[in-house]
């Protein structure tokens, strides 16, 4: 799933798997009925969200009870803010909150038992829907 329609053409070119759907929405209002899925995972997404409080509450909305939401990025939270804040544009405002600002909006968003590893190559967030 992805709001640009550039970057839904790009996975359809480049995953080549009769399994995978490419869908173009946007993660604040998601075109899934309720408890749909076992997972959400958000990767390499979560600081271009504009409304994060709005897509945490549609991921959760989308996770069955017990599911799980994974946000993730292949750096840490320091290495993607400097890298956006390098970036021209738009992009430059796109960040990543500090870890008790994520618990805290995961947490609102609707999700509990929230686990956060932020080191220099990777920022990985695991939380679970309440049963």
């Amino acid at each position: 799933i992805d709001i640009s329609l550039c970057m839904v053409k790009r996975a359809r070119q480049t995953i080549i798997d009769d399994r995978a759907r490419f869908i173009l929405a946007d993660a604040e209002c998601l075109p899934f009925a309720g408890e749909w899925f076992n997972a959400v995972i958000c990767f390499a997404a979560f600081p271009h969200l504009d409304a994060k409080e709005r897509a945490l509450a549609e991921f959760c909305r989308v996770t069955r009870p017990g599911g799980i939401l994974v946000i993730l990025h292949l750096m840490g939270r320091d290495e993607v803010n400097r890298l956006h804040q390098q970036l021209p544009g738009a992009v430059s405002e796109d960040l990543l909150p500090d870890v008790p600002e994520m618990r805290r909006l995961v947490e609102k968003g609707g999700y509990d038992d929230v686990r956060v590893e932020n080191r220099p190559d990777l920022l990985l967030l695991c939380a679970r829907r309440p049963l």
